[in-house]
């Protein structure tokens, strides 16, 4: 009986690892960037934001990973995040970084934009971001596409879809089949959040957006929000009913995370070379100069 019991429990602890759960976090995002993996090739990276109120608050990218090859959405605030971020991808996960994608033209989505540069990582936008983007942001997303893209990364496919305006004008989802996952941004509240930032907002239309998002990806399994915990198609829900009792008058609240005013908007920007890419095109093909 007593070999029998230790042969049972040395089977437990040998078979314990594969049981843990699926998210392996490094680090801790009040102390800086945090990495979670969710599933097979795909992370969560969040790190903080500042707010002028002396708060601190999470923002949340995402990262897909495949046969050596990655894609990133939106970069951290903060130089720091951003380079640490970029050394735990190509000195830790030793892939290339194909693609950085801001999904709208606040800073938390495309403020370590330079560095990403510096690395020699090309940063792909819808081209209302880099449109809107002008009037704020020191540095600007190098190729555009118009309301929507697909990557391939690997072997697999990533889609970037523009579906409305909701939390801006310019905000796109990004989706990844293989895994049935969507990285909302920040159109996309996590359960219970209020609805933030509306210095740029539609909420006349922003249900509607995202009852489009709902309709086009019915399968998902895991839904990332720009802030806040992940679920499922329970976000979506939340968020469509948040802003079903629309307000007819924007709101201004400067001291939110979001509000591109915040950061000045009083900055120079680069003049980086710009190039269109043809709806519905694969990263590195057809690429057309501008």
């Amino acid at each position: 009986m007593y070999r029998l019991f230790s042969l049972f429990l040395l089977v437990a602890l040998l078979a314990y690892p594969s049981c843990k759960s699926p998210q392996m976090v490094i680090g801790k995002w009040q102390d800086g960037l945090e990495i979670r993996k969710v599933a097979p090739g795909l992370y969560i990276h969040t790190s903080p934001i500042n707010l002028s109120n002396g708060q601190v608050f999470p923002c949340n990218g995402m990262i897909f990973i495949d046969q050596g090859e990655a894609v990133v959405f939106d970069t951290p605030v903060y130089e720091k995040d951003t380079e640490e971020l970029l050394r735990w991808l190509q000195q830790e996960q030793k892939v290339k970084v194909k693609a950085i994608v801001p999904t709208h033209f606040h800073d938390d989505c495309l403020g370590g934009l330079p560095m990403f540069h510096e690395a020699g990582i090309r940063s792909y936008a819808n081209r209302a971001t880099f449109e809107l983007a002008k009037e704020q942001a020191a540095t600007l997303p190098q190729e555009l596409f118009d309301g929507s893209h697909t990557f391939q990364i690997g072997n697999k496919t990533v889609e970037c879809w523009y579906p409305g305006e909701a939390h801006t004008k310019d905000n796109i989802v990004a989706w990844v089949p293989s895994r049935e996952v969507l990285f909302g941004g920040c159109m996309l509240k996590a359960v219970g959040a209020g609805k933030g930032n509306l210095a740029d907002a539609n909420v006349d239309t922003w249900s509607a957006s995202m009852q489009a998002v709902k309709n086009r990806y019915p399968r998902l399994k895991l839904a990332i929000p720009g802030h806040g915990d992940s679920g499922g198609m329970e976000l979506l829900d939340f968020t469509i009913k948040l802003f079903n009792d629309q307000i007819s008058v924007i709101h201004q609240d400067s001291e939110h995370f979001c509000n591109h005013q915040f950061y000045g908007s009083s900055r120079g920007f680069a003049k980086l070379p710009i190039r269109t890419i043809g709806q519905d095109s694969v990263a590195g093909k057809g690429l057309v100069s501008q």
